[in-house]
């Protein structure tokens, strides 16, 4: 099904206005990830590291540190898997963006 639009539209304002919040978000998304990946629920794992690329996207903070270490967790959970699906999507996510630069490096 993929992720709501308005759902994560809703999240993004709640990490920019509320960056503090940043870390836990990424330790919850991570936990998620963890627990779908080990039952084999890919869709719900695509779906958080979207949710994920899009926060990292949005937050040029300060406090973005954390949450970027819970997104490495995550890249770290998706290569470990030895679904080749997974590895792929795991690679791309620390893919560089348009500066040249990782995207995971801004702030």
């Amino acid at each position: 099904d993929g992720l709501v639009k308005a759902d994560m539209e809703k999240l993004t304002f709640y990490a920019v206005s509320a960056p503090e919040k940043l870390d836990r978000i990424g330790a919850y998304l991570a936990e998620r990830l963890s627990r779908d990946v080990v039952r084999h629920r890919y869709g719900n794992v695509f779906i958080a590291m979207e949710a994920l690329d899009q926060l990292l996207m949005a937050c040029h903070s300060q406090s973005i540190k954390p949450f970027v270490e819970s997104f490495l967790h995550m890249v770290a959970k998706l290569l470990e898997s030895g679904e080749p699906k997974l590895q792929v999507y795991g690679t791309n996510s620390v893919s560089t963006q348009e500066e040249g630069r990782p995207f995971y490096h801004k702030g």
